[in-house]
């Protein structure tokens, strides 16, 4: 069966192809609009039971601290550990464990008789040393340079008297030459031409005259020269004698200075028999007692069987309280325990050991929060005197000392109780901050978000001091403006990191910048 099939006019295709097309538009308005209407409501309106993943802090002005801390002890700020300085016997113990002294008491004595016989023989070579330098020094006494004096004019007279019997002997000589020269002239003068034969007596004479005067005038030239000689060994004698020696100086002077320094040595080992307080304070240790031997710097060096720790009354011993550092038995004491242990509990320090990176941060100075585990409620402020150069290695944990002393004392301070010191190293204050916990990377950009008007906006921050429990921001933010701090215990995939969360991962968000006034 074939149909006839007409076609439709031409004006009634046209309006069916338009009624088509008004239809596909008003489709395509109508799901815009549903796409803006989601849109808005999205950003202006909370999603019905839709929860925040982590708590809501608001954005505020505020200091932000960085804060080191470490645990140590408690010790006394002056403590001495006394010793006598030479060895001896103790001979008297004037004070007693619990007691309390002041700089410069008398704590005990040795026995001093042994240091004053040094101390006598140690003066007495003194003595002779000076006066070995003033022989030295002056080496002719009175009565030896009068001796030589009177040998120079002793040589002088004699030399005088040679000189004087010269002269006559001399005169004597001359005078016999001219007798016989007159008597030979004579005789010649009367024989004439037999006057060689007449006169051969006188001109023997005259001739032997001639004889002794050059023989007298010799010797009496040596006289001279000896008496002259002997007035000039006279007066160098003198002379050599008087004049110091360098060498028998200087040794002589070496002689006394030592002498000096072993006198001086004496004394002041005859001063350290004496033990005195070098500060004021307490006497919690006394480790020896009357009798015993003690060698210097050093605590008992034998005993005579008397503890360090029994109580002795009369000796000044140390009493039952002793502390536990007193030897218990009978035999010499430790060389690390003092003769007597003195603290002073009226200012107190704490020695505090920190980790290798918080030491590294302290400085001389900084202030300390110090608190106790035995007393509660009990701060006090302290400063930190100094960081040891020296590291403790603890099962391979690298620590440095730090001593800080405490501003105020209490009277339930005990010394060796554990003290918490809180140091703040670096601190920031009146500047914008957000917890720690809300700032996090997003493709190596620092992040906070916000929650505004219902919403997460992720705004993109610098920071600055990062604190113990804030960081300083700068970016756009304003006080008061609330930031997410994530919870520890968020489901993963449900939190602000990754990529995997609603509000996290994958960039800053197309709704960065929507939804903030």
């Amino acid at each position: 069966m074939v149909r006839n099939i007409q076609a439709l006019p031409g004006p009634a295709r046209r309006q069916r192809r338009l009624t088509g097309a008004r239809a596909a538009v008003g489709a395509l308005l109508l799901v815009l609009a549903l796409l803006v209407a989601l849109t808005v409501h999205d950003i202006f309106f909370a999603a019905s039971g839709e929860q925040v993943p982590g708590r809501l802090v608001p954005v505020a002005l505020t200091t932000v601290s960085s804060t080191v801390t470490g645990t140590g002890s408690l010790e006394p700020a002056n403590q001495a550990s006394v010793n006598f300085k030479v060895g001896g016997t103790v001979s008297q113990i004037d004070v007693s464990v619990g007691q309390q002294v002041q700089a410069g008491q008398v704590l005990a004595t040795l026995d001093p008789t042994a240091l004053q016989d040094a101390l006598m023989e140690a003066q007495a070579n003194l003595q002779s040393a000076e006066a070995n330098l003033q022989n030295a020094q002056d080496p002719v006494s009175a009565a030896q340079l009068a001796q030589l004096e009177q040998q120079i004019s002793d040589a002088e007279q004699s030399y005088q008297d040679t000189v004087a019997q010269v002269d006559v002997t001399q005169q004597q000589d001359q005078q016999a030459v001219t007798q016989a020269q007159q008597s030979y002239n004579a005789c010649v003068s009367q024989n004439g031409s037999n006057a060689g034969t007449a006169c051969a007596g006188q001109l023997s004479t005259l001739q032997k005259a001639q004889e002794q005067q050059q023989l007298d005038g010799v010797g009496d030239k040596q006289k001279l020269d000896q008496a002259a000689q002997a007035v000039t060994n006279a007066k160098d004698t003198l002379a050599v004698d008087e004049q110091p020696k360098p060498g028998a100086v200087q040794s002589a002077q070496a002689s006394v200075i030592s002498a000096q320094a072993a006198v001086q040595t004496a004394q002041q080992n005859l001063a350290d028999a004496t033990l005195t307080a070098p500060v004021s304070g307490e006497v919690v240790e006394i480790n020896g007692a009357v009798g015993d031997v003690v060698s210097a710097g050093s605590g008992v060096a034998s005993s005579t069987g008397v503890t360090g720790a029994s109580s002795s009354s009369g000796t000044g011993a140390a009493s039952s309280g002793a502390s536990s550092g007193a030897s218990s038995g009978s035999s010499s004491g430790s060389s690390s325990s003092p003769f007597i242990l003195i603290e002073d509990f009226s200012s107190w320090e704490a020695v505090v050991p920190f980790a290798e990176a918080d030491a590294a941060k302290l400085q001389p100075g900084q202030q300390a929060s110090i608190t106790f585990a035995a007393i509660p409620n009990l701060t006090i402020t302290g400063t930190l005197l100094s960081v040891s150069q020296v590291a403790q290695v603890v099962s391979s944990v690298v620590n440095y000392d730090a001593t800080f002393k405490l501003l105020q004392s209490d009277p339930r301070l005990r010394a060796g109780m554990t003290a918490n010191a809180a140091v703040t190293v670096a601190q920031a204050s009146n500047v914008l901050a957000v917890p720690n916990l809300a700032v996090r990377t997003v493709g190596g950009t620092t992040v906070v978000d916000v929650y505004s008007r219902g919403r997460m906006v992720t705004v993109p921050v610098t920071t600055g001091l990062v604190g113990d429990t804030m960081t300083q921001v700068n970016g756009d933010l304003r006080p008061g403006e609330e930031v997410v701090e994530p919870i520890a215990t968020l489901s993963t995939g449900a939190g602000l990191g990754g990529g995997g969360g609603r509000f996290g991962g994958g960039g800053l968000g197309i709704l960065g910048g929507l939804g903030r006034g």
